[in-house]
């Protein structure tokens, strides 16, 4: 990764939307989108809130699939509605957009030059794609779990500010770093998450500070003259309502004084926001939240104003007056992944298999939990639609000659629900039983080998969690926006360059060198 460090460019002009302080220029080159190829320049895909079938049809078509298909549209929506729900803090709104949720270089692209917001990065190699995609250092945040002595000289020359999140990591860093500027990861023990894996607050994680441990924070922050610019926590994903996030806001500002962090600066709330999955699930108030969280950081900015000025009495002297940093309200920061692009993405695959185990009907397709593995992980619902039923006007009562064949006397009215109506076990191509997209699940319409389903809500979590397992390419991406042509994020690779590659991968020489490596301080 040191050998991919990105060259120095000249200052950028990027600076995010709603921040107050002066922020510095990009070290990295800001790689701009090519054009897309000319056979592309005639199609227009103009998109709604959710991507018509028929041109979802139509790029399934145009790229073969499987293929993620990402609507830009609506990652722009959805960071315009953070920033209206949250506008409403006296320090500000900073958004950091959290890269491993989709790290598509052309989005990143995209979210860095239009959307003008930070990044929030958990790996050196987050960092550096973050920067290549045109992020500022400044704009990003890189929050460091489990990270070796390396990583961290590494991501130090990179020039981003670090999160950190254990006492033994925060004393090394201020060893090797003493006087830099640093965040702090607290865990102030509120659980919350719509999964137990995606839960990050508590006795039972493994991130953050204890609130316990407040004393030995000072003590490293001292002994190695630190200055704590921030202040983090993040509960966990699938957050539904506002009590969570205000409970452990709360008792975050229980720690958030002059006191004890004279140079803080923000207060970043982490991310998790909950977006609705089912067709008949309710859409969060983001604006309830965020009017909420304001209302607590900004009641907590007029304790603190009236403590300092009660401290500083009436006849406070000139001099003292004139030294004393003047207190300003915290800057909030939020860290959205999912809410940014869980609902632009689909996952188009096409049906491959239709068939009968006795008990119930199979459908298999090309891809696998190898591309989205939510289902498999989690147990996570996502939305089918057969674009090929959608585009066709097929009815339920179109039920293919053999799709009844071979099931079992009496066993074709239970695998209907009501008239017209399909139960489907919707399965990848993984050699492993628990590859399945959907169990059971009732289809308006019979499905057809040869159809294109899209499981919706894909843009989150997919690609980016993908893996090579069984041998078996990644899937195409393509970025899709109102009124101009796709652009191609990724093309598959056929399955024989994949075993070239890995091959040669494989086989090639590397003469790396881990050795500990001790850095003096650069300020």
């Amino acid at each position: 990764l040191t050998s991919l460090t990105p060259p120095p460019s000249p200052p950028s002009q990027h600076r995010l939307a709603t921040s107050t302080t002066p922020l510095h220029h990009n070290t990295a080159s800001p790689q701009l989108l090519p054009p897309p190829p000319q056979h592309l320049l005639a199609t227009s895909i103009t998109s709604g809130a959710m991507t018509p079938a028929d041109k979802l049809a139509r790029l399934a078509r145009e790229f073969r699939t499987p293929l993620y298909v990402y609507n830009f549209d609506i990652v722009q929506k959805r960071n315009k509605d953070l920033m209206d729900a949250f506008a409403a803090n006296q320090g500000g709104l900073r958004v950091h957009y959290a890269v491993k949720a989709n790290s598509n270089f052309k989005l990143l692209q995209m979210i860095a030059k239009e959307s003008r917001i930070g990044a929030d990065c958990v790996s050196p190699g987050e960092v550096i794609l973050a920067l290549r995609a045109g992020f500022p250092a400044s704009d990003i945040l890189f929050t460091a779990n489990n990270i070796t002595d390396e990583e961290m000289a590494q991501v130090w020359r990179l020039g981003v500010l670090f999160n950190i999140g254990s006492l033994s990591r925060l004393a090394k860093f201020g060893r090797d770093f003493p006087g830099a500027d640093v965040c702090v990861r607290f865990n102030p023990g509120v659980v919350a998450g719509e999964n137990p894996k995606v839960q990050t607050g508590g006795g039972k994680t493994k991130f953050g500070v204890s609130l316990g441990d407040l004393s030995n924070v000072l003590e490293i922050v001292k002994a190695h003259k630190l200055r704590v610019v921030g202040i983090h926590e993040h509960t966990g994903s699938g957050i539904g309502s506002a009590s969570a996030i205000l409970e452990s806001a709360s008792k975050l500002l229980t720690i958030a004084t002059r006191s004890n962090f004279p140079d803080l600066k923000f207060i970043d709330l982490g991310g998790g926001f909950k977006i609705p999955y089912r067709p008949e699930e309710k859409r969060i108030s983001i604006q309830d939240i965020g009017r909420k969280v304001c209302g607590l950081l900004n009641k907590h900015y007029a304790s603190e104003a009236k403590k300092h000025k009660c401290r500083r009495g009436p006849e406070q002297d000139l001099k003292r007056e004139t030294t004393e940093l003047p207190l300003k309200p915290l800057e909030l920061r939020i860290e959205p992944g999912k809410w940014m692009v869980g609902e632009c993405g689909s996952l188009l695959v096409e049906v491959n298999t239709v068939k009968s185990n006795g008990t119930r009907r199979i459908v298999g397709t090309n891809s696998g939990f190898n591309h989205l593995i939510r289902p498999t992980l989690y147990g996570a619902y996502h939305h089918i639609r057969n674009l090929t039923a959608e585009t066709e006007g097929r009815t339920p009562s179109e039920t293919p000659r053999h799709h009844d064949m071979h099931m079992q006397p009496g066993e074709q009215g239970r695998s209907r629900v009501g008239e017209g109506a399909y139960k489907y076990d919707i399965c990848g191509n993984i050699c492993e039983t628990g590859d399945v997209f959907a169990s059971n699940r009732p289809m308006a319409t019979a499905i057809r080998e040869g159809d294109i389903l899209s499981i919706e809500t894909a843009g989150a979590y997919g690609f980016t969690m993908g893996s090579l397992y069984n041998m078996r390419p990644l899937p195409g991406e393509v970025i899709i926006r109102s009124g101009r042509p796709p652009v191609v994020g990724r093309t598959s690779r056929s399955s024989s360059t994949l075993v070239e590659d890995f091959i040669r991968m494989s086989t090639e020489r590397r003469d790396v060198q881990c050795k500990p490596v001790r850095f003096r301080s650069r300020i």
